[in-house]
């Protein structure tokens, strides 16, 4: 899945592939993919944007709706 997000070093918004994401039992967010900042190489040093924050939004509705088939 490709989320905008923020670089917490040096503040460059950029879109990037997580890859496949699921939740674990507590309700934290768990990508494959570990976010680098394009412009200063941060590793895994990331804010979510609005725009990043609803397509999180999206995803986890989509999520919801498969678990509770699942049950």
């Amino acid at each position: 899945m490709i989320v905008n997000l923020e670089c917490e070093m040096c503040h460059f918004e950029f879109d990037t592939e997580l890859g496949k994401l699921e939740m674990d039992k507590t309700g934290t967010l768990i990508y494959e993919k570990k976010p680098t900042c394009p412009r200063c190489k941060a590793f895994d040093k990331v804010l979510i944007t609005d725009k990043g924050f609803k397509q999180l939004n999206k995803w986890f509705l989509k999520y919801l709706d498969q678990i509770t088939k699942k049950k």
